[in-house]
């Protein structure tokens, strides 16, 4: 049996369509807001209770903006509750703009000497191609965040706070692009380290986050 859909096939689906009000109905909600809100079950939402018998404490919220620095401000949201408790602190951020500033001295740091040691490969030597891909990308992960604090330290954010480059990240720019599209970039990522310099781990998307 030829399972192939046919011509015959497709005007039976326009004519199913057509007949059922219920799909006209789908058809127009789907086609005007998005379809998570149109599927979403009501019934669920309002039998969910809201009252809470643990309130935590109401630490102001930090917020990595635009950029990919997760990792960072989790890391940082870690250690933030205990400096909190020793200092008899209600209000305390540690500066994500100072960790971040370090973790792109050594990415670049390390990626000048990794340009260094691979100068006499070709530009399409994998290790050349994965090194050019994304230099300096936002995202990273535990074992980044552990050696940044440990060489570098930590500041209050108030010694230095966010500015307009640490929380809007430098737009991709395209050029004769296949695809015409830029919009999943893949960027390596890598672990900074206290020692002579960092590793190559797994890669990730280009917000890195």
């Amino acid at each position: 049996m030829n399972g192939a859909l046919s011509a015959g096939d497709f005007e039976l689906l326009r004519k199913d369509f057509s007949a059922n009000p219920a799909y006209r109905l789908a058809e127009n909600a789907v086609t005007q807001v998005a379809v998570s809100d149109v599927a979403l079950n009501r019934e669920i939402v309002n039998s969910t209770d809201h009252f809470l018998s643990t309130l935590l404490d109401d630490w102001k919220v930090t917020n990595q903006e635009h950029s990919g620095r997760c990792w960072l401000f989790a890391g940082l949201n870690l250690l933030r509750v205990g400096a909190m408790k020793k200092m008899g602190l209600k209000e305390f951020e540690f500066s994500q703009n100072h960790a971040m500033f370090w973790d792109k001295i050594e990415r670049a740091n390390y990626f000048l000497e990794a340009i260094i040691e691979t100068a006499g490969s070709d530009l399409d030597d994998r290790v050349v191609g994965f090194l050019l891909d994304s230099p300096a990308e936002d995202g990273g992960q535990w074992n980044m965040f552990v050696a940044i604090v440990a060489k570098h330290g930590l500041v209050p954010k108030a010694f230095m706070p966010e500015t307009h480059s640490s929380r809007e990240p430098p737009r991709p720019r395209c050029s004769g692009s296949s695809t015409g599209c830029c919009a999943s970039i893949s960027a390596p990522r890598r672990s900074a380290s206290t020692g002579s310099g960092p590793t190559r781990t797994a890669s990730s998307t280009g917000t890195g986050c």
